[in-house]
């Protein structure tokens, strides 16, 4: 027998209790997923990987059912919340470049901007520590709840007075500077900005529950959530966002530590971050260094936890109002990892 023959032999015997490992541990996944198709009409896209491998990547239910057309993994969701970690990164990319500074006033971006706002930094902004009151339709002239870096309270206008800021150093709008600094360089080509009145393909429509019966989402237009909420993706453009994180592609080391460090109730820069001795929170996971983030829309729910030491990432789209299952599928996946070689 040839040596490449016995080498390649030798390690396909070597991953095969690994393959073994990942077929019960897909089952299981799976059957959860089964589950809340059945018990809370689940429709969506799910997938999960570890190490570079897919325990699970499938669709459920249907992207559009007045159609029957089924979810897959291309299949276009909005992301909500989500948006923020783009947002945030196009901000530091900003900052990489020499444009900004986190410690920039926002009052240095914003014309006319309330003098009551000068102490309010990017940094604020980006880390939910503003004291910036309202929400886009209640505009920028109110006072400031707190003063800015001594309270958390999440804000959605907060994230929308960002993608101003992205869009008065970069000179062009908030989706053209995403596209060429983020989507791009990463081929995700499936990303972008959602406009209701723009005939896209694969995208999937809203739906929510009304007690058992499911009912069209109520409108939303889309121009009220900006960087705060109004990208769309897949979970296939979704998994390459996540491995870029790993790398220098859309940032250095430095800035992604920054992106990932809490500043004040486990909020770092658009994401959620949770350590190994933290109180435990929603969206959390026990013993486990973790990134995350959830998002809800009127028709949708996004999730991703991204588990960095564990080289794991958790991906949940779903054209379903109230969605929260990223947790469920943490602990059953951690539940089983000693199977894992």
């Amino acid at each position: 027998m040839r040596p490449s023959i016995v080498a390649c032999l030798a390690v396909l015997l070597t991953a095969a209790p690994a393959f073994a490992a990942d077929s019960g541990l897909r089952a299981r996944l799976d059957q959860y997923m089964q589950q809340e198709v059945t018990a809370h009409q689940f429709s969506g896209v799910v997938l999960i990987t570890r190490n570079g491998r897919r325990l699970l990547a499938k669709g459920y239910g249907a992207a559009n059912r007045e159609w029957n057309v089924p979810n897959t993994l291309t299949t276009r969701f909005r992301l909500a919340s989500l948006t923020k970690q783009f947002t945030a990164t196009a901000i530091l990319q900003l900052r990489e470049k020499g444009r900004l500074s986190l410690q920039d006033s926002v009052c240095k971006y914003l014309d006319p901007c309330p003098p009551s706002w000068e102490p309010v930094t990017l940094h604020h902004l980006l880390s939910h520590t503003s004291g910036v009151p309202g929400s886009i339709e209640k505009g920028t002239d109110r006072p400031l709840e707190f003063e800015p870096g001594t309270r958390y309270k999440y804000s959605d206008w907060g994230y929308s007075l960002l993608g101003f800021v992205i869009e008065k150093v970069s000179g062009e709008p908030y989706e053209d500077a995403l596209r060429e600094q983020i989507f791009e360089p990463l081929g995700m080509r499936d990303t972008g900005y959602d406009h209701p009145d723009v005939v896209m393909p694969q995208r999937a429509a809203g739906y929510r529950l009304e007690g058992k019966q499911l009912r069209n989402a109520a409108y939303t237009p889309m121009t009220s959530p900006f960087s705060a909420g109004g990208l769309y993706s897949t979970a296939e453009d979704l998994y390459k966002w996540d491995q870029a994180l790993y790398t220098d592609k859309v940032l250095p080391a430095a800035a992604r530590a920054q992106m990932f460090t809490p500043v004040l109730e486990n909020y770092g820069y658009g994401w959620i971050v949770a350590r190994p001795g933290d109180q435990v929170l929603p969206w959390m996971t026990p013993g486990h260094f973790e990134l995350v983030h959830p998002g809800s829309i009127n028709g949708f729910s996004a999730e991703i936890l991204r588990f960095p030491d564990d080289r794991v990432s958790i991906i949940v789209l779903a054209n379903l109002e109230g969605v929260s299952i990223g947790p469920d599928l943490a602990q059953i996946l951690f539940a089983g990892k000693q199977e894992s070689p």
